[in-house]
């Protein structure tokens, strides 16, 4: 099967960041087209390097909240965002680890066993920066409204000669009907474009990964 150019690029982009780190391709040589390329063909092969690639799929859950948005369906919406939001911090919990050199039962339990505000509190301890303050609240308030759908107390209207309560379910339909959702819509895709700008300053494999893959680019290898 052809992969899609980008695709193809970016399993290129994949081999090179893994032959980096691993020390097995020679950074001083990124506008060298033929060791870049023989180097991709052998090196892996030969030596057993396993390629570790991360699927990223947030897209999916982003389209569907769109279209849950414009059919009026605010709860199905609110949840399908904070799950495209819940997927991507997965993801570079994953990432960063793996760039920290931690030991993969660790990030497991990470991934596994804390709460969403969990990992974003371990994110931020790992790279020493919190998130942009807007950012952290947009999820914090996001987080909170798909709490309270996902975890909903069965609690009863409360009527008497004094006073009257309502109900658990006229509660959430508060909370729901008052989400902006349509600021929120953007939110993963935000968070995405953060964490990757912050991943591409930390990796040092990055930068000379990205020019070799230039070079094969206008080599038109790639």
């Amino acid at each position: 099967m052809k992969l899609p150019r980008t695709e193809f690029r970016k399993l290129k982009l994949i081999k090179l960041l893994a032959l980096l780190r691993a020390g097995k391709i020679d950074p001083k040589k990124s506008n060298d087209v033929g060791y870049i390329m023989n180097t991709l063909a052998t090196v892996g092969v030969r030596q057993g390097l396993a390629y570790r690639i991360w699927v990223l799929s947030e897209s999916e859950f982003i389209a569907e909240a769109r279209l849950a948005a414009k059919r009026k369906s605010k709860f199905a919406a609110i949840l399908l965002v904070f799950t495209a939001v819940e997927h991507i911090t997965n993801h570079y919990v994953r990432v960063f680890g793996e760039l920290r050199g931690l030991p993969e039962k660790a990030v497991d339990t990470m991934l596994f066993r804390c709460s969403h505000d969990d990992k974003i509190t371990w994110l931020s301890s790992l790279l020493g920066f919190d998130l942009p303050d807007q950012m952290a609240k947009k999820i914090a308030e996001l987080r909170s409204a798909r709490n309270k759908i996902v975890h909903f107390p069965q609690l009863p209207m409360i009527a008497s000669d004094k006073d009257e309560r309502p109900d658990s379910w006229s509660k959430l339909q508060d909370v729901v009907n008052g989400f902006r959702l349509s600021s929120f819509l953007s939110l993963p895709e935000n968070l995405r474009a953060h964490l990757e700008r912050v991943y591409q300053r930390l990796d040092p494999a990055y930068s000379p990964a990205m020019e070799m893959l230039q070079t094969l680019i206008d080599a038109k290898k790639a």
